[in-house]
């Protein structure tokens, strides 16, 4: 729902170009990550590391009363290969890198948050953008830039 939560801010006054809607790696669907884009917030791509996902959405309750989980995988080779497009159509200065490091997801995957923790940004994801082919000024951007911006005190 980012183009609403954006429609709704924008409504409310909000100053759009210091708004961050978290978590649109988790579909990254180009033609709806374009649009929120072009809505004029930023978006933030920060579940790199949490491919795996097991949860318990609340009320959700099976046969019997049990609860239902659900699982799901998000690889973050999609999440690169979405982040890539979107900085070859010139997007870089409107996205933010993460790595969410909360939730029982983070003990579900060993090989990148039970290995690397925090780092998994810096050592495992922006090696894989620069071989890619994302330019060191797009990487700043995502990273140093506009963090920067958005998070700036008036």
């Amino acid at each position: 729902m980012a183009l609403e939560q954006a429609a709704a801010l924008d409504l409310a006054g909000a100053d759009l170009d210091r708004v961050i809607i978290g978590h649109l790696d988790l579909e990254p669907d180009i033609d709806y990550l374009v649009r929120v884009i072009e809505s004029g917030v930023n978006i933030a791509f920060d579940t790199f590391g949490k491919e795996w996902f097991d949860y318990s959405p609340p009320d959700a309750e099976g046969p019997e009363g049990q609860q239902v989980r659900h699982r799901y995988n998000r690889p973050d080779r999609d999440r690169i290969a979405a982040l890539v497009e979107l900085c070859e159509m010139g997007y870089a200065g409107r996205i933010l890198l993460s790595c969410d490091m909360s939730g029982e997801e983070a003990w579900l995957n060993p090989e990148t948050h039970g290995t690397h923790g925090y780092s998994y940004l810096p050592l495992v994801v922006i090696p894989q953008l620069r071989e890619q082919g994302v330019p060191e000024d797009s990487i700043r951007q995502m990273l140093v830039d506009n963090p920067a911006r958005v998070l700036a005190v008036p």
